[in-house]
This record gives structure tokens, C-alpha cells and sequence, in this order.
């Protein structure tokens, strides 16, 4: 279950008309034009640059922090864009503030909710720039039209013709192209370069102007003459009435103002600073706008404040009260008008269809479908093979497999538009590129969202939410299985693409695929991508369930030269753009030597730059991906400032997934080093970074950076693996930097200095201060919604920081942050942190205790969040001090919970330290690997579950293996797990689950053993001979036979065992052992064991217990019966020696640890370990139930299944109780050498926890197996 998040949040009535539109998105329509899905406000503040200073500045500090945080209470993200605040001058060396506002004016009509554009033009006209570019043929009118030849000659030299740009153009250089001094860190240098370019852009700013007037259309002169704020709330106001609801206007109105005389304080609230003809022309061009303004916006979208012009201070809210109170109003006014348009705009939008939250999911994969196919070229192969797919017969899942940057993902995209098309746009066509949204990343709330929207499709009703889904994988697998046969018909066809199978979270064994159906239902297609290499699992294992079926693959190749060609002309072609010859072949030169769609697309955009009039040596292009991207960062660092992109794009890169527009900015705002960087020429009064910094260094990396949705907000990242290992590599290379960003970022989510808390700071003088930065708050939950933002990266960075005390203190021994994480988003996200944590404070005692407190909780929590108080103050009940105000927060908790009076759950600190319910059947079988890390379980549901020893964690479960598997191996070194269900042996790989081979048997249940160097040999002991197998492969290499043949008198507990020479194994009901030689391949020797080794009765006796001797000198035998340990010559079976048992021991399933040095089994309710070389015994791991298997390879660190389904995972170098030191305690035994008579050793101590009454009881019932 994605947890905070539900896929269908309202119940809703069908609608038609508009509503239309939504059906046919749902139905996945990828050419539609996808609605507003993102929950933001977001509003472009457009001002003039010098007469609205006090404003601002107060808007900033008090207004948007309110409104910032009212939002987030609603679930919503509130930005506001400024592209004047905190900049020191409108000039910008390239020219491109007017593209870069126009383009924020753009993403805020289309993504706001509600109001997306405030103005606060008021008496002056602004800066009135002639535009970058002009089109070759108008320029030359312009320049015809232009009698001054200064002017001419200033045009000349400031305007180059670029025959690159279709048509072509001519581009208004830098400023520091001619004035290089104009990025001078010297205030004297930079100041007298600006005032050069200022007299240069006046003088071709009045030629161009009436030039313009005399051989132009009215509209297109008044376009090159007009201020960059008209130009805004042309394009953000002014151009439709959807906009002008969408709009307000604080109209500040000065007194008088008209008869205001020019000076150097009245210029900054009117145009006063240019000739007196522009100055004139730049006033009625004003009191045009406003009068149009006045007439075209509604009453209540205008708010006028009348205010008294000051002589001395202009508008000064610091020395004038009257100002003072004029600010006032309009922060309570813009406060309170603002608040009042969102929440209409919120409550308008949730009563639309297209608020689902199902539609929002589906609306950001239809978006990045999009994107995708805009910029797709050939692949007809590719293409044609995807028709063949969906037009025939096939029931297998069609798979586009290759190399990182292939173009996997743009053929999917594509292949979503032909099944529309072959569909006939009937049925359902459900796209979803994994892991670039939250319900896209895990395939429990991937399956969800599935049967959610197929559910939507068919029935064109929205009343299906997540509630009606099982919560368990296996349901809701079924769900989906059954949901898709029950669905697909010739009159509904379904087709159904995933994108990067390698980008699922591996948890719930997602990249098993055993979700996915193996053989489809009629009128069902499903095609999928993934890499190819091993390590991401999915590809090995399509291979082995589509083993010789190579039709259903398709390996991405290299793109043909006449692929390349076209995609190049359609890249230039949609981009406006063409190259020279000679740019053109280095182009696809450079293509040749690194032959990937990525490298196509980084050269592309660095050619996109290229002017016709550069040299040679500005059209360079490097020879692979990584060269690309790293040339590419550093010319951003040069443009941006090297300390501002590496921390902008540093902090990107070690986020956990992205970060939003708004916490990029705020920790950057945080950042001193960076603020000291940029505040070059001046600082701003609010000490923040001034958001056009980021704005343009987003607008620069383009379409390498994706949004995507997180934590339910938008966020952007990192589009491709390629640019995250890049930035890795070149801003978080060492631990010092990595500790600095997670510092920073965990502060910011820690809410460190919110709510107006001064952050201190020393300026590049070296003068300390203090500032209110004005950062978003953080508290554990809004109005609501949880702050799953505060919850998931808190404990992330923080840990990662090593921020141990903030770690504690604000999350992991936070009541209230345990509770809220629980409820927000299960036990195991909360387990993930503390694993997270102890990696990175291995020796804190306190992290320790409450994690395995809840590690012994879990299966409380996941059945009731609420029993949170109760379990950890009913375990924890001897505290460290350091633990107290931790326990006092839980009994204070608003919570009812119960509180036993004597202890009654077990405690942490104790052996056992994980307690795991993986299966929903009886645990039959258990190995572990040799190094201790991982265990191996098999089950009657059908399953095998590898388990992570440490984190206490499945990372991977095979499904559907057989029936009733009995036992599990490990071989080949580990990297094998072979079970055994009813009719045949069946082998896995461990690292990725993937069928390796299967052997059919002619017997129900053969027994089976492993010999042979790293257990690479499988003994296979039935009918007349032994046969053997290569655990690898499963094919057979020899057979030895046995005298008298190899014969099981019934299906039941056989004990078989091997080690690298010899395997040994009972038959005839398990009273004959027979040992073969593997080595030689030969049978050495076979025995009846008899009773009267023991005692002189003469009879028969069975061998349960079974194993050999680390040393391959004997085999090691018991019968559970006596449970005397018998040690036996492994070449002849004569008995050595004899351990004497106790009768209450219960002897069978022995295993030897890999040193040899001792021998241990279940013992009903606990575990019996020998000392072999001391020949003395203990009994450890007290159960309440009957342990079934147990197993060690350390002797420290036990797993034992039981009766009850549990995985148990035991530590028994910890204490049993207070005052108790070792964990195994010894006794001696009673030894007997052949041919003598007993004699006792000193001893006899009670086993520890095993009654002897209990044991004796059972002695007769049937033998657990």
C-alpha cells in the first residue's frame, strides 16, 4: 500500500463533456493534452525594478512565509517567482531575463491552481529592451529604415548574424563581448562598463524604436518598443480571460506624483533616466497599459492603495508612517485576497474529476510519454517489431532489453502510441515508466494503481479506490492476474507498458516478476523494458521463463547512420535550428565513436549553441556521455558561478530522489558559502538567494533534469543514471563535502531555522550576523496531510550527516516522529531508518535497544499502529538513563494503550533479535549461506524467501517453486539454492532468483545431498545406484551403484548429508547408512545399524540425527531414541566412539559447523549443541513452540524455524538474563570407546530450560519431521 496516498480519494459520479477528455487520458490516450495534476500555487510577481523595493522585501520576509505554510496545511506547495528580487541590476550579460520571465509566466498559468500572476505596477514604465534575437529580414529593414550612422554602426557591432537559425537571425552579443569588464569583480571596472553599455542600448534602443514606427506593422513596433514589465502582463494578464481571473493588481497611486521634478530619488519611482522623447514616450506607454488593465480586469482583482510622495525619502516605510502603514495594509491585504482566491481555486478544483488522484498518476506518465515521442526519429525496426507483437498471437510479454541510454524508455513511449492506434482507441492501453513516480516505484502501489485504473476504464466509474485491494502481494497479485483475464475482450483489448523493470524498488521480490503473468490472457499485450545486466535481476529472469522463446526479446541496437541523419534534422528541425557542413560532420563523427541515443542528444545540445560565425575551436564536441556531462557542468560553472552550481546541483544529487524548487532555494538560502559567492556586488535586504539564479541555471540544464512526484509534491532530479553518477563523481567525490550537503539538508528538514529563527553568519568582510532566512516550516503534519517529506528525509540526512544527537533527538527517539512515520508509512519504512541509523552509529546502545524493540514489535505494528506505546514501554523494562525522557514521551502520549502489571512481551537486548513472519505456510526447510549473511527458507505455501541475517529483512522470495518443498540447499559456492517439492529438484540463483534448472525425479521426494569443492556436486540417492549432477547445471555426470540398491521403505525424513569427498545417507527405514566415495565415484561401504551398540537387546534401530565429521573421518549418527552420538569410521562404519546421550535429548537433523568443532540440532523446544572435540553438551534457545530446523555456520549468530511459521534469528553471545555471562553452558557426557565399559565423567547438570517430564512425555508421539 503506497501509504499517505490513496489512488481513487473520492467517491464520483461519471461526468461527460469536459470530463470526456479525462475517460480517453485514463484510457491512455497518450496525444491528449494532459490537465493540471500537480497540488502547487504558484504565482510570478511581475514589478518594476526600483520603486518597489520596500514592498517586496516585506512581502518576502512576513506575507509568503504565511501563505507558504497556510498552503502546506491544505497539501499544497506555495511558490512565488520574483525574477527582480535581490538582483542588483536588470542588465544580464546574455540578454536572457525576458526569455527566462516569459517562459516562469508560462509554467505558472499552466501549473498553478488558482491565481499564477500579481502585479504591482504603479508609476514608472520599466526597462525597455529591444528583443536578443531579430530575424535576418526584418533587422534589415529596420537597419534601411535607420538614418544615423552611429547607430548603424552601434547595431552593426552589438547584432551578428547567425545563419544557423531558421530563418536566419541576428543575435544580440554579451555585454562582456565588448565590455569585458561587465563581470569585473572590481565595483569601479564593472560600474563604468554598465554605464558604456547603458549609453550604447539607449542610443539603439531610439534608433530601433523609430525605425520600427516607419517600416513595421503597428503591433510589431509597439512589441520592440515596449518595457519588459508590459511585456509580462501582456503574456501574464492581459491575454485571455482565463488569465485576467487567474490575476490581481496592487495598484500603489502617488499623490501628485506628475508633479514630481527628476532627480536621482524620483527616478527610481518614474522614468526620468533617458532623453527626454524616450522618457515621454515611455509615460503614455504606461498610462496605455494601465488604462487597458483598468478596463479589461474585473472590480475585485484591483486593490489601489493611495499613498503621499515624501520629498526627502520617496516611499520610506522606515521613516514614514504613513508608508509604514500603507506596507501593512497591502501585506494584510495580498495575505488575506490571496488566501481567499486558493481556497476557492482548491475547493473548484477537488470537485473536478481531474483532482483524482488515479488521474494524477496516470497524467504525469502520459506527460512523460510525451516528451518522449516529441523527440522520436526511426526505430522502424523497432517499431515494426512492436506491431508484429500486438497484432499477433503471442502470450508471452514482448521485452525491449539494452545498454543504459539506448532509447528503451523512447520506445516504449512510442510503442504506448501504436497500440492506441492498432486498438482502434477501444480498451485500455496502461503505460507507466517505473520508479518516476511514488506509485510507480514499488510494485505493491504499482499493482494497485494498475487494477485501479483498469477497474476506472472498464467500468467508467471512479467509486474503486485502493480500500477494495487486498493488502497482501499474493491477493492483490491474484487480483491482477484475474482482473486481466476477466477484462480483456475483442471489444476491450488491453495493452499494458513498463518502462525499466530495473528501476522497481526490489522490495516485495518486485524484480522476480512473479506479479507479472507469465502467459497472457486473449486480447492482453504487455511489453517491457530493462537493462540487461544481472545485477538488476528482472532480465535473468525473463530469459529463463521465456527460455527459447527469442521473438518475445528485442535488443535495442546501435542507431544506422541513416537513423542518426533523420534524427539529428527532426532535433534541428523542432528546435528551430540548422548547422554548417562542416558542424554537421563533426556531429556525426562524434557519434560514431560513442554510438548511443544519449551522446546523440548531449552533442545535439551543445551544437544547438553553435553559432555559423564561431571558429573551429568553439565547436568542440567530447568522445563519451561522461565527457559530455562534465564539460557540460563546467560551463555552467562558469556562467552560474562555480560555488553556486556545484552546491545547487550537489545538494540535487545526494537528495533522496529529488528535491522541490522551493527546498532547493531554501537550502540554498541557508548555504553562507553560496550567498557570500553571489552577494558579488551587493546583498539584498532579506538575506536569501535571489530566485532567478536558480530559475536560469534549471532553465540551462533543460531536459536533464525530469519532475517527478514524491512524497505526494513535485519534485525534480536527475533525468538519467548517467548525470547522477557524473555529479557524484564531481560534487560529493569526498566525505567532507557529502557531510557538509547532508548537513545542511537535514537542518532544512529538521525545520532548524524556520518559523523565524535567525540563522548567524559571517559575511565576506568577516562581519558576523544573524538573518531570518525565511525557510518553509516543518512540522510532522499539516491540517491535512502527514509532512512526508519532514518524515522521510529527516532521518535520511541526518543519519547520513552523522548527526547523531538531531538523529535522536527529532526522529528515532521521537515519540511523536515514531508515531507519525508509523501511521504515515508502515513499520518497515521505520525499520529502514533504524537500519539506516545503526550503519551509521554502530556502537549507540539507545538506537539499538528501540530498534529491535520494533523489530520485535513488527507484527504488532503492521496489525495496529496504535499498540506503538504499549509495546515499547511492555519491553524496555530495565532503561538506560539515556533512555528515560524517550519512555516518558510514550506514557504521556494522547494514545489510550494498555499497560500489563508484570512483564509480558520479550525484551530487546536479549538472543533473539529478529522474529519474522515471511511465509503464510509451515516452514519446511533452512539453510545459510557460509558467511553468515543470509538464510534460506522454504515453506508449504509453495515459496522459497532469501533473508538478509543482519537487517532481519526478505530480499527476495521465489514463488510457485512446487509442492510441499521439504528441504532447501545451498551449493556451487552459495550461489545455488536447490528445494525439493513433490516430483522433481528445482535450483535458483541466489543473487536473482532465476530458475537455473530443473530435474525431474522418479520417486516422490528423492533424498539429495551436496559434495564436491564448494558443494558443486548434487547426489542424487534413489532407485539401484547414486547418481550424480552438476549443481550448476543439473545435468548428470555419473552414477555409482550400490549392492542391493538404494531403498526407501516410505516418503518420509531420510537423512542424507555430504562433504567435498564423501555423501552418506540411510535407506531400508533409515536403519542402513550407506557411504559413496564422489571423488573416485565409487561405493565405499554400507551398514544395518544395530541396537546392541549400545545396549544387548540385538535389535534394529532407526538414524535420525546424521552428519560428518569436519575432518571427513567419520560419519557421526543417533538415533532420537537413546541419543547416544555415534561416531563412525567413514570408510568401514565401525564404530570409534560413542557420546552418550540423555534420554530427553531429541537426536536428528544434526548439522557440524564449517569449523568441525561442533555439532548442533533441534531439541524440541530448544537447541542442543555438542562440543565435539570435549564431548560435552548444552541446550540453548528456549522456545515456546517446537523447533523444526535450526542452523549456524558461527556459532553466535542461530536461525531456527518452528512450529508456528516464524523465522527466529538469535544472537546467543548476549546474555540469557542479568548476571548470567555466557550463553552456552556446558555439560559433560558420558563417553564410551568401543570394546569398553561406560564410565562417567564429572557432570550432570539439568539442562537449562528443557524439562525432563515435558520431554519424556513426547518421547512416544510421532517424530517431528
Amino acid at each position: 500500500t503506497s501509504h499517505g496516498r490513496h489512488h481513487v480519494a473520492h467517491k464520483q459520479e461519471t461526468k461527460t463533456g469536459a470530463d470526456d477528455t479525462l475517460w480517453a487520458l485514463l484510457a491512455g490516450d497518450v496525444t491528449l493534452a494532459c490537465p493540471p495534476s500537480d497540488k502547487i500555487v504558484r504565482i510570478f510577481l511581475s514589478s518594476t525594478f526600483t520603486d518597489t523595493r520596500h514592498e517586496r522585501n516585506e512581502l518576502m520576509k512576513e506575507v509568503f512565509p504565511r501563505l507558504r505554510s497556510w498552503c502546506q496545511g491544505q497539501g499544497y506547495q506555495f511558490q512565488v517567482v520574483d525574477m527582480r528580487w535581490g538582483v542588483r541590476d536588470e542588465a544580464t550579460d546574455d540578454h536572457r531575463t525576458t526569455d527566462l520571465c516569459l517562459r516562469e509566466i508560462e509554467r505558472c498559468t499552466q501549473i498553478s491552481t488558482g491565481p499564477c500572476f500579481v502585479t504591482l505596477v504603479s508609476h514608472k514604465y520599466g526597462y525597455r529592451v529591444f528583443p536578443r534575437e531579430i530575424v535576418a529580414t526584418e533587422f534589415d529593414l529596420l537597419m534601411n529604415a535607420i538614418s544615423s550612422e552611429p547607430a548603424k554602426e552601434l547595431l552593426k557591432k552589438w547584432f551578428r548574424l547567425d545563419g544557423n537559425a531558421v530563418p536566419p537571425t541576428y543575435i544580440l552579443q554579451p555585454i562582456s563581448s565588448q565590455y569585458p569588464d561587465f563581470l569585473s569583480n572590481e565595483e569601479a571596472a564593472r560600474k563604468q562598463a554598465a554605464n558604456q553599455w547603458w549609453r550604447d542600448n539607449e542610443i539603439m534602443h531610439e534608433a530601433l524604436s523609430q525605425a520600427a514606427v516607419a517600416c513595421l506593422s503597428k503591433e510589431r513596433a509597439h512589441a520592440l518598443k515596449e518595457s519588459v514589465t508590459e511585456t509580462e502582463i501582456r503574456h501574464g494578464l492581459l491575454a485571455s480571460k482565463n488569465l485576467l481571473e487567474r490575476g490581481l493588481w496592487f495598484y500603489r497611486h502617488i499623490d501628485h506624483m506628475d508633479d514630481v521634478t527628476p532627480g536621482q530619488l524620483s527616478s527610481r519611482f518614474k522614468d526620468f533616466k533617458g532623453s527626454e522623447t524616450q522618457n515621454k514616450e515611455s509615460r503614455e506607454l504606461l498610462e496605455n497599459l494601465k488604462k487597458e488593465m483598468e478596463d479589461k480586469l474585473p472590480p475585485d482583482k484591483i486593490l489601489t492603495y493611495d499613498v503621499i510622495w515624501n520629498k526627502e525619502r520617496g516611499i520610506d516605510p522606515e521613516t514614514d508612517k504613513s508608508h509604514r502603514d500603507y506596507i501593512s495594509r497591502l501585506c494584510t491585504d495580498f495575505e488575506k485576497k490571496l488566501m481567499g482566491e486558493i481556497e476557492t481555486a482548491i475547493k473548484t478544483r477537488d470537485q473536478g474529476l481531474h483532482v483524482n488522484p488515479l488521474l494524477e498518476e496516470v497524467t504525469q506518465h502520459t506527460r512523460f510519454a510525451q516528451e518522449k515521442c516529441s523527440s522520436f526519429y526511426g526505430r522502424q525496426n523497432a517499431l515494426e517489431r512492436v506491431r508484429e507483437y500486438l497484432k499477433g498471437m503471442s502470450q508471452c510479454v514482448h521485452v525491449i532489453h539494452g545498454k543504459s541510454g539506448s532509447g528503451k524508455t523512447s520506445i516504449v513511449a512510442m510503442a504506448a502510441r501504436e497500440a492506441l492506434a492498432i486498438q482502434h482507441h477501444k480498451g485500455g492501453v496502461i503505460l507507466r515508466f517505473l520508479g518516476t513516480t511514488p506509485d510507480s516505484t514499488t510494485v505493491s502501489s504499482l499493482l494497485s494503481s494498475i487494477i485501479c485504473q483498469l477497474t476506472a476504464v472498464k467500468n467508467r466509474d471512479m467509486t474503486f479506490s485502493e480500500e477494495d485491494i487486498p493488502a497482501s502481494m499474493k491477493e492483490r497479485t491474484d487480483m491482477f492476474h484475474e482482473l486481466l483475464e476477466e477484462t480483456a475482450s475483442a471489444d476491450f483489448p488491453v495493452t499494458l507498458l513498463l518502462d525499466s523493470l530495473d528501476q522497481l524498488d526490489p522490495a516485495d521480490n518486485a524484480r522476480q516478476l512473479t506479479w507479472l503473468p507469465t502467459e497472457l490472457p486473449a486480447h492482453v499485450k504487455v511489453i517491457v523494458s530493462t537493462l540487461p545486466e544481472e545485477q538488476y535481476e528482472a532480465f535473468p529472469k525473463l530469459q529463463a521463463i521465456y527460455e527459447g522463446k527469442k521473438s518475445s526479446f528485442y535488443e535495442v541496437p546501435t542507431l544506422g547512420d541513416s537513423d542518426v541523419s533523420g534524427i539529428l534534422d527532426q532535433w534541428l528541425a523542432a528546435s528551430k535550428r540548422q548547422l554548417t557542413p562542416g558542424q554537421r560532420s563533426l556531429v556525426l563523427s562524434a557519434f560514431k565513436q560513442c554510438p548511443l541515443p544519449l551522446f546523440l542528444k548531449l552533442s545535439f545540445d551543445t551544437a544547438c549553441r553553435w553559432r555559423s560565425f564561431m571558429s573551429p575551436s568553439d565547436t568542440v564536441l567530447q568522445a563519451t556521455v561522461r565527457d559530455s556531462i562534465n564539460v557540460m557542468f563546467s560551463e555552467l560553472e562558469t556562467m552560474h558561478g562555480k560555488t553556486f552550481v556545484s552546491r545547487a546541483l550537489g545538494y540535487l544529487t545526494v537528495s533522496r530522489g529529488g528535491l522541490t524548487e522551493t527546498e532547493l532555494e531554501d537550502v540554498l538560502s541557508c548555504d553562507d558559502d553560496v550567498l557570500n559567492d553571489v552577494y558579488t556586488y551587493w546583498t539584498p535586504p532579506v538575506r536569501r538567494l535571489p530566485p532567478l539564479l536558480l530559475v536560469r541555471l534549471k532553465a540551462d540544464l533543460g531536459q536533464y533534469l525530469v519532475d517527478r512526484g514524491a512524497d505526494g509534491v513535485r519534485v525534480f532530479f536527475w533525468y538519467h543514471r548517467q548525470f547522477i553518477e557524473a555529479a557524484e563523481q564531481r560534487y560529493c567525490n569526498d566525505l567532507d563535502t557529502r557531510l557538509a550537503l547532508h548537513t545542511s539538508l537535514s537542518h532544512f528538514f529538521a525545520g532548524t531555522w524556520a518559523n523565524g529563527n535567525p540563522k548567524p553568519y559571517t559575511d565576506k568582510s568577516g562581519k558576523a550576523g544573524q538573518a531570518n532566512r525565511n525557510v518553509g516550516q516543518q512540522p510532522l503534519k499539516f491540517d491535512h496531510s502527514f509532512n512526508l517529506r519532514k518524515l522521510n528525509n529527516l532521518p535520511f540526512h541526518s543519519g547520513l550527516a552523522q548527526q547523531r544527537e538531531m538523529l535522536k533527538k527529532d526522529c528515532l527517539l521521537n515519540f511523536a516522529f515514531l508515531q507519525t512515520k508509523l501511521q504515515a508509512c508502515g513499520v518497515r519504512a521505520l525499520l529502514d531508518d533504524f537500519s539506516a541509523a545503526r550503519k551509521a552509529f554502530p556502537r549507540d546502545e539507545d538506537l539499538k535497544m528501540v530498534a529491535e524493540t520494533l523489530q520485535l514489535s513488527q507484527d504488532a505494528l503492521q496489525y495496529d499502529p496504535k499498540q506503538l506505546p504499549s509495546q515499547i514501554l511492555c519491553r524496555i523494562v530495565s532503561p538506560r538513563k539515556s533512555l528515560e525522557a524517550f519512555l516518558q514521551q510514550c506514557r504521556n502520549c494522547d494514545d489510550v494503550y494498555l499497560m500489563p502489571n508484570k512483564q509480558l512481551l520479550t525484551p530487546p537486548g536479549g538472543q533473539l533479535v529478529h522474529s519474522l513472519a515471511e511465509h503464510t505456510g509451515d516452514v519446511t526447510g533452512l539453510a545459510m549461506t557460509s558467511d553468515g549473511k543470509f538464510v534460506i527458507t522454504c515453506s508449504e505455501d509453495r515459496s522459497i524467501c532469501v533473508i538478509d541475517v543482519v537487517e532481519g529483512k526478505r530480499v527476495r522470495k521465489m514463488e510457485k517453486v512446487g509442492r510441499d518443498p521439504a528441504h532447501v540447499h545451498l551449493c556451487c559456492n552459495d550461489s545455488i539454492i536447490v528445494t525439493d517439492p513433490d516430483d522433481y529438484i528445482v535450483a535458483y540463483t541466489l543473487n536473482t532468483g532465476v530458475l537455473a534448472w530443473k530435474v525431474e525425479s522418479e520417486t516422490t521426494r528423492p533424498q539429495i545431498c551436496f559434495c564436491g569443492p564448494g558443494r558443486s556436486v548434487m547426489v542424487l540417492l534413489e532407485g539401484q545406484d547414486i547418481s550424480l549432477y552438476s549443481a550448476k547445471t543439473g545435468q548428470k555426470f555419473a552414477a555409482i551403484d550400490v549392492p542391493g540398491g538404494f531403498k526407501k521403505d516410505f516418503d518420509g525424513y531420510e537423512p542424507a548429508t555430504g562433504s567435498e569427498r564423501y555423501a552418506v545417507a540411510t535407506c531400508g527405514s533409515q536403519e542402513v547408512v550407506v557411504v559413496v566415495d564422489v571423488v573416485e565415484k565409487k561405493f565405499v561401504t554400507k551398514r544395518r545399524m544395530r541396537r546392541d551398540i549400545r545396549v544387548h537387546d540385538d535389535s534394529d534401530f532407526s538414524v535420525e540425527g546424521l552428519a560428518i565429521s569436519g575432518d571427513e573421518k567419520y560419519v557421526i549418527c543417533a538415533n532420537a531414541d537413546d541419543n547416544d552420538v555415534h561416531f563412525l569410521d567413514i570408510r568401514t562404519l565401525e564404530t570409534v566412539k560413542i557420546y552418550k546421550g540423555k534420554q530427553a535429548d531429541f537426536s536428528e537433523k544434526f548439522r557440524v559447523t564449517p569449523d568441525g568443532l561442533h555439532l548442533y540440532h533441534p531439541n524440541r523446544r530448544a537447541v542442543r549443541v555438542w562440543d565435539l572435540q570435549k564431548a560435552q553438551s548444552a541446550s540453548c534457545l528456549l522456545h515456546n513452540n517446537s523447533i523444526t530446523e535450526v542452523v549456524t555456520v558461527d556459532m553466535r549468530t542461530f536461525v531456527t524455524i518452528a512450529d508456528d511459521r516464524l523465522i527466529r534469528i538469535w544472537d546467543i553471545s548476549r546474555g540469557l538474563s542479568e548476571g548470567k555471562t555466557t550463553a552456552l553452558e556446558f555439560r559433560d557426557a558420558v563417553v564410551v570407546a568401543e570394546g569398553e565399559k561406560e564410565t562417567t565423567a564429572a557432570g550432570g547438570k539439568k539442562d537449562e530450560g528443557v524439562e525432563e517430564d515435558e520431554q519424556a512425555k513426547n518421547k512416544n508421539k510421532k517424530k517431528i519431521r
